[in-house]
């Protein structure tokens, strides 16, 4: 071989394989049409869409202790006792309404008698200051010629203290009369509240038990730390003390998470399964949801919204009021949606764009984006079902302000698809 052609080849192995390297791999996928939902998962229990509360009865009027309750969660039969109160503290306030009234009337005969007394006093008194007065006026010496005039103003004292005697007399009588009437008034007043006291006595105790409204499923009420309505706590008038369900008709109380329930309104469809019977779902719609999200567990940072759905059809034989459920509520759903990977899609301030297989050479392209799901975005338009899209940067890809990738003669390939 000659000096010139070794030197050649040398000159030629030294020389940069760019044009002549492959380029480098990308993950794609074809964008294709199917049917599109966005699901978010929640769990709950099931409850009552109507109840009926039990509450301690109108007749007790003072707070009760509660002696002894149906177990909780049972199912009970209308007209069926499911409390009952503690009669002692009733009986004693019986007895001492009893006591009252006995005690009334003994002071009504005592003050009836002793007023039946002082008026007769005050009433002979009063004739005898009327007689004096008229025997005095009958033998009243006025006549100077018979009598002397010492005589004379004498009966005059005379007859003047007979008649004060007589309006003192009068006086006091009336006013005996009057105070005797305000006593026993008063007296009348005790004796009515005794009375009052013992009809409720009497009528807290007949109403020491209760009964369930209609059939059901019995739940006991729970205070502010969730400790359940138990047997030696007291209860007032009217207070709820539970509830029983109605079992026709159960809706579940779902809980959300915060980041989660952006989308969730009223109406949307749902799916519920019963934890205890997970082959069976069914369909239902949220009814309601909470303006504000909170805690499950106090002090918790992890914040829920409560929602509320409405099953389509309740199943007895399934289904019963406190059930831990699984739901998923549907935000979205299209049938036959154009969708690829979430993460085919890129963004810049310009808008949302995609990298599109054209030619061999990655291509940029802007797209109209749709809803989105966990794994799924929808395009509405920009791209056909059928191209193939990147899943990543394509290697070297410039950006380029009209949103055109490399073409395939530009001396960077940004990549080919992958094998």
């Amino acid at each position: 071989m000659s000096r010139a052609a070794v030197l050649l080849l040398g000159i030629l192995a030294g020389l940069p394989a760019t044009g002549c390297r492959p380029a480098p791999e990308t993950a794609s996928a074809v964008a294709r049409q199917q049917d599109f939902e966005h699901r978010i998962g929640a769990d709950g229990v099931l409850k009552a869409a109507r109840v009926t509360p039990i509450t301690a009865p109108a007749q007790i009027r003072r707070r009760v202790r509660i002696a002894w309750l149906a177990p909780d969660g049972a199912r009970v039969e209308a007209g069926e006792v499911v409390a009952r109160f503690d009669a002692e503290e009733i009986e004693e306030r019986l007895e001492e309404a009893r006591s009252d009234l006995e005690r009334n009337d003994l002071e009504r005969a005592k003050s009836e008698s002793e007023t039946r007394s002082q008026m007769a006093s005050l009433e002979a008194e009063r004739r005898k200051a009327e007689l004096d007065l008229d025997l005095a006026r009958r033998f009243l010496k006025t006549d100077d010629e018979l009598y002397s005039r010492f005589e004379i103003l004498e009966d005059a004292v005379d007859e003047d203290l007979a008649s004060e005697r007589s309006d003192n007399a009068r006086h006091l009588e009336e006013l005996q009369r009057s105070s005797s009437k305000a006593g026993l008034e008063l007296l009348s007043i005790d004796q009515r509240k005794a009375r009052v006291d013992l009809e409720q006595a009497e009528e807290a105790l007949s109403a020491l038990e209760v009964r369930a409204p209609h059939a059901g499923i019995l739940t006991w009420a729970r205070d502010w730390s969730g400790e359940m309505l138990a047997v030696g706590a007291t209860a007032w008038r009217g207070q709820t003390l539970g509830e029983i369900p109605d079992l026709a008709e159960l809706q579940a109380e779902v809980y959300v998470l915060e980041a989660d329930a952006g989308g969730v309104t009223a109406g949307q469809p749902a799916e519920v399964v019963v934890e205890a019977h997970p082959e069976r779902r069914y369909a239902a719609t949220v009814v309601r949801v909470d303006a504000v999200a909170r805690p499950r567990v106090p002090e918790s940072p992890v914040q829920y919204f409560a929602a509320t759905l409405g099953l389509e059809t309740t199943d007895p034989e399934v289904m019963k009021p406190g059930q831990r459920v699984r739901a998923s509520l549907f935000l979205e759903r299209r049938d036959r949606a154009l969708v690829v990977p979430r993460q085919a899609v890129f963004d810049e301030e310009g808008g949302s764009f995609v990298y599109v297989l054209e030619g061999g050479a990655w291509r940029r392209r802007a797209v109209v984006l749709g809803p989105a799901s966990l794994g799924l975005r929808v395009i509405e338009s920009g791209i056909a079902a059928g191209e193939r899209v990147a899943l990543e940067r394509p290697g070297g890809a410039p950006h380029d302000a009209d949103g055109d990738g490399p073409s395939p003669d530009s001396a960077a390939v940004v990549g080919v698809l992958r094998p």
